[in-house]
């Protein structure tokens, strides 16, 4: 169970100087240096280092000494660092909450003064002091030009093309993309366009022979009119195509664990897709990609599903209307990391298996789904779904007055691409056993070539 600091013991912090269980083991005064570095660099630097949208960074402490106070409340309180998961369902390895005993050394530290200590004894800067958080990229592709972005105007989606000029086959280990304009970014995602493969398919047949969606996810059928951007480009149904990596609110950037990559055929191109959302004054962004090729082969490919529902609209007023979508499983799999997408009336979502014996466990719940916090959760442990396994994702939306972020309560909302429409979308990430390369005399099986 997860345990809070009573308000009596939070402020015997500050009047009763009580003492707090630390890292060693006398009673020494913590100091940053030593003591809380090394706990901010583990579980806090992902996010609060220069150049994102946290209001300071934990690398350097006369960045961080003004926000000591905020610090502590937030820590004991267990609101940062950010997580969404309960705690009742699924273990993932990159859970960042903190010990117990770590929020009490935190806590101590701040109400002694939150002395600095001695420079000398810092352990070294994370890697996300270099700006990618993923580590220095082997190849970085950038935006041509800057885009502008108007004052006030819904925009379509934007699209990019980024070409890596690739004469061999690469396989990726991690990717990120860095916006360059955090104000009117809403979020960005990056598609492979295969110089192969002219016919995209429908987002219901996804990975062939391996994932059936019911159809009722999808119907009634919504032709797809592109936009200008998108025939000049010639991208109109990229957005079938599986991502490749993306951004979003309070989304890290993507590795997928060792042995795991994904591939960038010779000759492809890349698709950058950008969300934007004018705040009131004309801006201008030119956001990039970066990109760690894999140092030996990889043992599998590794391909993001949605699960996704595309067909509903959340009725004005409803507090809690539940939408629903699933996947059936063709093969023996091996799912990696979940996450839950959805916009400003998503209020909760879950992950749950049903095996082909019956059984069913939630592998996934987030209770309270902040629009402004996204996460991949990943599994401790990959979990191995056999072959006629089922993956449901429910989740629930609210749409009433008592929705502090929902932009009008009195209008119904379709699922669309825009903020103020919804999206219900349980994205997954896995790996097909069958298609592992060992098995395959070291190359990519002729299915997998078919369905990446």
């Amino acid at each position: 169970m997860v345990r809070y600091l009573t308000i009596t013991a939070a402020l015997s912090l500050v009047f009763s100087g009580v003492q707090f269980a630390a890292n060693t083991a006398d009673a020494k005064t913590p100091t940053f240096s030593k003591d809380i570095a090394p706990i901010f660099y583990e579980h806090c630097a992902q996010c609060h280092h220069t150049g994102t949208v946290a209001p300071f960074s934990v690398i350097n402490y006369k960045e961080l000494r003004p926000w000591v106070k905020a610090i502590r409340e937030k820590v004991i309180t267990r609101q940062m660092p950010p997580w969404g998961a309960d705690p009742k369902f699924g273990k993932f390895s990159n859970d960042p909450h903190l010990s117990d005993q770590q929020i009490d050394l935190v806590a101590r530290w701040v109400a002694l003064g939150a002395p600095e200590g001695s420079p000398k004894d810092l352990p070294p800067a994370p890697i996300a002091a270099t700006g990618w958080r993923i580590g220095k990229p082997d190849l970085v592709l950038e935006m041509a030009e800057d885009f502008e972005v108007p004052a006030n105007q819904v925009l379509d989606m934007q699209y990019f093309i980024l070409d890596p000029h690739f004469t061999e086959d690469k396989w990726i280990q991690a990717a990120e993309i860095q916006e360059g304009n955090g104000r009117v970014v809403h979020h960005a995602t990056l598609f492979i366009q295969d110089p192969n493969e002219n016919n995209y398919r429908d987002r219901d047949k996804q990975f062939p022979g391996v994932v059936d969606f019911p159809k009722w996810q999808f119907k009634p059928p919504r032709p797809y009119k592109p936009t200008e951007i998108e025939r000049r480009l010639g991208v109109a149904e990229v957005r079938t195509h599986e991502p490749f990596t993306g951004i979003g609110h309070g989304e890290p950037p993507t590795g997928w664990g060792e042995g795991n990559a994904k591939l960038i055929k010779a000759g492809s191109k890349l698709v950058l897709q950008i969300h934007y959302t004018s705040n009131g004054k004309v801006e201008k962004d030119r956001s990039k990609v970066g990109l760690i090729f894999c140092r030996k082969p990889p043992e599998n490919v590794m391909l993001s599903l949605s699960v996704v529902n595309m067909n509903f609209t959340v009725p004005a007023g409803d507090p809690n209307y539940e939408v629903r979508s699933e996947a059936d499983f063709l093969e023996d799999v091996h799912v990696w990391s979940l996450q839950p997408h959805m916009h400003l009336r998503g209020k909760d979502m879950e992950y749950k298996v049903v095996y082909p014996d019956g059984r069913s466990e939630v592998i996934l719940r987030v209770p309270k789904f902040d629009y402004s916090m996204q996460f991949w959760y990943d599994l401790a442990e990959p979990l191995a779904l056999p072959k006629g396994s089922k993956i449901l994702v429910t989740a629930h939306f609210d749409n009433s007055a008592n929705n502090k972020v929902n932009p009008d309560p009195k209008v119904d909302v379709p699922r669309g691409l825009q903020t103020t429409d919804e999206m219900m979308n349980g994205h997954v990430n896995m790996t097909v056993d069958s298609w592992a390369l060992s098995k395959n005399g070291g190359k990519l099986p002729k299915a997998a070539s078919q369905s990446n």
